[in-house]
């Protein structure tokens, strides 16, 4: 990410708020949020709602410490957060980083050029024909040399598989190298 002037990075049918500020948050820390545009799509129109308006309750954010803490945090958690009644909620300067929209990713075609791609629920659900479907527009919409990040590696018949190279092995990330 930090090769590119303004990195992109695309959460492809997104778990919800936390997967999304667990991001932003982690951008924070490499000093990248400034220039990084994160783009949070889902296909339900209520999980978009609900990720919009999301907020944390104040009694859980000392277990979310611990978690950020076992995860590699550096900061303070609460400095990524404010307190709104009596919920937290993701800084307004993280937030504005962050694009929610609707997408569907069997029916909608490529919207822009991404560093990091990142889907690791939808793709479990979907048989051999929508998964290279999709993955086929994830390729369309990840830049060279981006990274994906799936469910679990290529399948050994996907001709797209020759495209990328593992980064972590086994584990279903890799950069686009063609």
């Amino acid at each position: 990410l930090r090769a590119s002037a303004v990195p992109k990075i695309w959460l492809a049918e997104c778990g919800g708020a936390e997967e999304v500020w667990s991001l932003a948050i982690m951008l924070a820390e490499e000093q990248l949020h400034t220039r990084t545009e994160i783009y949070a799509t889902a296909a339900n129109e209520q999980v978009l709602a609900e990720a919009f308006d999301a907020g944390i309750p104040l009694d859980r954010m000392e277990q979310c410490k611990v978690s950020y803490r076992a995860s590699g945090g550096t900061g303070n958690l609460d400095d990524y957060f404010e307190i709104d009644g009596n919920q937290a909620v993701l800084a307004p300067h993280l937030r504005s980083r962050i694009n929610w929209a609707q997408y569907n990713l069997v029916t909608d075609a490529s919207f822009n050029e991404f560093q990091l791609i990142v889907c690791r629920r939808a793709l479990p659900d979907f048989g051999p024909l929508l998964r290279r479907r999709v993955l086929r527009l994830f390729h369309d919409s990840l830049s060279r040399f981006g990274v994906i990040g799936m469910d679990r590696p290529f399948d050994e018949d996907d001709p797209l598989g020759a495209s990328y190279q593992a980064v972590f092995p086994q584990q279903g990330w890799y950069k686009r190298v063609s």
